[in-house]
């Protein structure tokens, strides 16, 4: 089976991170030591922004951003095409998710849908980079937050090396998260990165991810938890990040097979980014009376594993249709896509062979 998704661990690395892994162990320093700061440096460095902060996890950091901006009993707008820890972040932070739409026949929200959602609660907008694709409509959206005095956070879950205008994601907004999951662009098995210029958000998050300390535990003034990186999370990170241009690169190179191969195709859609994208998944848009399900299944007898974003959308949710009445057709142009668009393998390791098999499989299922 060529895999959807696969973490790139070089064999290079592991006696290496191992070495240091051992040597975190007989120092007894599990938390908060050396590594994380290294690697929060470096970070910092590549993303270029003054400030980096290793967290638990994506979601635990877009929890800590919402509690900053003070976001309790408030709303905040994000799409609903996207993984429903987002919005169970404002929900733990005492918010409201406000969903938007996406634009016809793409995976990312506009202005207007953005615009369409806000109310006089509204605090703040959370984008996301899904699949790694920054926003075309980022400039306006920055332009209207500011004007009307919104916070904008990125969430560059999938977005780790993507660039705009020379400004890699992380650096465009106000504040960015980032997810080191398993499956992603780079990875510390499970982890979060906040990035920002701004000193005051990151004096937040790092007193709120060890319990709210000050000075230290016995002057604790923000309501926090145990929401730091582990030294040996931060270790893989920190050899992973050494890697990421060349790994953002054959993303690309990837991407560009795939183009060069459904480009005409009259069944599929092929979603294009603006800038550099670090191509977390490849996404492909099928025609609407391609059946995406029939599509997948045959593909997987193929021994090609194929996968989606964020389907059903949030607001489909079984959780979220309860407690908010959320029906289908709420919002039309994320149930459309979220029906059709498939992911294709897309991993580092990638062998020629192995995507032409995929190609191969798709243009075959298809004919």
């Amino acid at each position: 089976m060529i895999p959807n998704v696969k973490p790139t661990i070089p064999e290079a690395d592991i006696p290496l991170i191992l070495r240091d892994i051992k040597e975190i162990l007989l120092s007894r320093q599990l938390v908060l030591g050396r590594n994380l700061r290294e690697f929060e440096s470096a970070f910092k460095d590549y993303v270029g922004t003054a400030h980096a902060l290793g967290t638990s996890s994506c979601s635990q950091t877009l929890q800590m951003l919402f509690q900053y901006f003070g976001v309790e009993d408030r709303e905040v707008i994000l799409p609903t095409l996207n993984f429903i820890s987002a919005a169970n972040a404002v929900l733990w932070a005492g918010g409201t998710p406000v969903f938007c739409d996406n634009g016809t026949s793409s995976l990312l929200p506009t202005l207007e849908t953005i615009e369409a959602s806000r109310t006089g609660r509204t605090a703040g907008l959370v984008l996301v980079h899904i699949t790694g694709h920054i926003n075309p409509e980022l400039s306006a959206i920055k332009e209207y937050c500011q004007r009307e005095g919104l916070f904008l956070i990125e969430d560059c879950s999938h977005a780790h090396g993507s660039q705009i205008d020379g400004v890699k994601a992380g650096a465009l907004c106000d504040a960015a998260v980032f997810s080191m999951f398993a499956t992603k662009v780079i990875t510390t098995g499970t982890g979060g990165m906040l990035t920002t210029n701004d000193s005051r958000i990151a004096d937040y998050v790092l007193s709120a991810r060890h319990q709210g300390q000050g000075q230290d535990l016995t002057d604790c003034s923000t309501i926090g938890g145990g929401w730091h990186m582990t030294e040996m999370a931060a270790v893989l990170g920190r050899y992973q990040l050494g890697h990421l241009e060349e790994w953002v690169t054959r993303r690309g190179e990837l991407a560009q097979v795939y183009d060069r191969a459904f480009a005409r195709h009259p069944k599929l859609q092929l979603l294009k980014p603006v800038g550099r994208s670090a191509y977390y998944k490849y996404q492909v848009l099928l025609s609407p009376e391609v059946d995406r399900q029939w599509l997948v299944a045959r593909l997987g007898e193929l021994n090609v594993q194929c996968g989606a974003v964020y389907h059903p959308p949030i607001h489909l949710q079984p959780v979220y249709q309860r407690k908010f009445n959320f029906r289908a057709g709420t919002y039309p142009n994320a149930e459309d896509v979220a029906r059709r668009v498939v992911a294709l393998p897309m991993f580092v390791e990638m062998t020629a062979a192995e995507q032409q098999t995929v190609i191969d499989a798709v243009l075959g299922v298809l004919r």
